[in-house]
């Protein structure tokens, strides 16, 4: 019940901000149809039964704008190292994201946005306490990321930043919080 209200209110808020992002679409000398590339630090946050991990990864993205405001995104990222609790050693091999980016036209260099995605992962897992043992899983899901750029003084470059939360089919879900820049190719000030 809870879970469909809430998908509920987040359809809203998109259809909101993609109809922000339609009608303004024009006001804005920042978006220019193009490529994209980012690159991102990103802390991820799980927990696997009653263990919680949290591990630091990298990622890099490429996109591309077809109307002003609205891209299609793919991301590759791995983790910088493994986490071990309670006799577990974790680490995300592989997070392969591609989704859709809807941004709203920036106010004072200042812009929200919305990523709808399709995510596959591979975590591995080594038993390090009983009989040493290596478990790998491949899984896939969908998330949803919620965020904010801020305009640089160069031209195309921003400071991106947000906050993203993937569920996959085995139940397991990945909070994400990011810090990267963004650069737009051929933007000219």
């Amino acid at each position: 019940m809870f879970a469909g209200v809430a998908i509920r209110r987040l359809w809203i808020g998109c259809v909101l901000l993609l109809s922000l992002v339609s009608v303004n679409a024009g006001a804005s000398g920042l978006f220019k149809p193009g490529a994209y590339l980012s690159v991102k630090g990103q802390q991820h946050a799980m927990r696997v039964g009653s263990t919680r991990f949290t591990l630091p990864s990298a990622a890099l993205a490429g996109g591309y704008w077809f109307e002003p405001g609205i891209a299609l995104e793919l991301e590759l990222g791995t983790s910088l190292s493994e986490e071990t609790r309670n006799g577990v050693d974790l680490e995300m091999d592989q997070l392969l994201s591609l989704g859709v980016r809807l941004e709203a036209p920036p106010t004072d260099e200042l812009a929200l946005y919305f990523v709808f995605s399709l995510n596959a992962a591979e975590l591995s897992s080594r038993f390090t306490e009983i009989e040493p043992q290596s478990v790998g899983s491949s899984l896939q899901g969908y998330g949803v990321t919620f965020g904010a750029t801020w305009q640089t003084a160069l031209a195309g470059l921003v400071v991106d930043t947000g906050a993203t939360h993937t569920r996959f089919e085995s139940n397991l879900g990945i909070n994400t919080l990011h810090i990267g820049l963004r650069y737009t190719l051929g933007v000219q000030r």
